[in-house]
């Protein structure tokens, strides 16, 4: 469960704010932030986009360096570089808003 603790005027709708589970609400604020925040969707914009390839291909280039260069754990390392990347990238795709990269 995570807990967060807020000022009512520093609570806007957001897609964080998507399906939440409101436990107490008793001036229906947060049941009206959670439906304007139902209707809010994410698109990757183009600068998320390439920042995302070119962590992409980078990783990707290390990873062959390494490997040509006999250094297997680096090399891993930057193969788990991609497997996040990979999943940032489902998640742009299907219009869910990814994390931190590397989270």
């Amino acid at each position: 469960m995570d807990t967060f603790y807020y000022k009512p005027e520093d609570i806007q709708p957001s897609v964080w704010l998507k399906n939440i589970k409101i436990i107490k609400d008793t001036d229906g604020m947060l049941a009206d932030i959670l439906d304007k925040s139902m209707a809010l969707s994410y698109e990757p914009t183009i600068d998320e986009f390439e920042l995302w390839r070119t962590k992409f291909f980078a990783y990707f280039h290390e990873a062959y360096r390494r490997v040509m260069r006999k250094e297997y754990y680096y090399a891993l390392k930057c193969i788990d570089g991609l497997r996040l990347s990979m999943a940032t990238a489902w998640y742009m795709e299907v219009g869910i808003q990814p994390n931190t990269f590397g989270d």
